[in-house]
Order: C-alpha cells, then structure tokens, then sequence
C-alpha cells in the first residue's frame, strides 16, 4: 500500500511496483483543527489551549501536525512543564515549519 499526498513526485519505475495508488489532497484549516484535537492527549493539553485560535498556515500535511505535537511535547518537558501550553504549540509550529521548509528545499 503506498500513500502520499504528492504522487507526482515518483517516476513510473516506483509507480510500475505498485498495485494501488491512494493519492489524499492537503487537510485545509478547519480539518487541521479536527487533525490536532484527535491527536493531542487531552490530559497533557493546558485548559487554557484553545486550538481554534493558532495559526495554521505553515502546517500543510497530517504529518507536520503529528511532528508538530511531538515537538511541543518536547519543548514542554524540557521547561519541566506537566501540560503542553499555547506557547510551546507555538514554538513548535515554528520549528515544523522550518524543518519541513528546509527538507522540501534539500
């Protein structure tokens, strides 16, 4: 099974060894919102988190939205913080998209 939100990427000999394709388009901002409140552990989330009111636009795939959580995991723990808070959600959309930013430009 191969799964990618770029199937124009792949040259015909990958694409020759594939039995099926499953090409998905990029969530727009209100699945990203619905993406994020699946995957947040709800008791490791700050109640003061309102994850309607960041800014997603750097973010394009399900998979920066899973980097992105774990990053702001990271960075909580290693403030010595129990919760993930609006800041380090913050900081870690940042660190996403500079890591996605420099991986698409090699």
């Amino acid at each position: 099974l191969f799964a990618s939100n770029n199937t124009g990427l792949y040259d015909k000999a990958l694409e020759s060894r594939l039995m099926m394709k499953i090409d998905f388009s990029l969530p727009n901002e209100e699945e990203k919102v619905k993406i994020m409140k699946r995957l947040l552990p709800i008791d490791l989330i700050d109640n003061s988190v309102e994850i309607d009111e960041l800014d997603l636009n750097s973010i394009k795939s399900g998979r920066d939205i899973k980097n992105m959580i774990l990053n702001a995991f990271g960075i909580a723990v290693s403030e010595g913080c129990e919760k993930i808070k609006i800041e380090h959600l913050k900081e870690a959309i940042e660190q996403t998209y500079k890591t996605e930013r420099q991986n698409y430009i090699g």
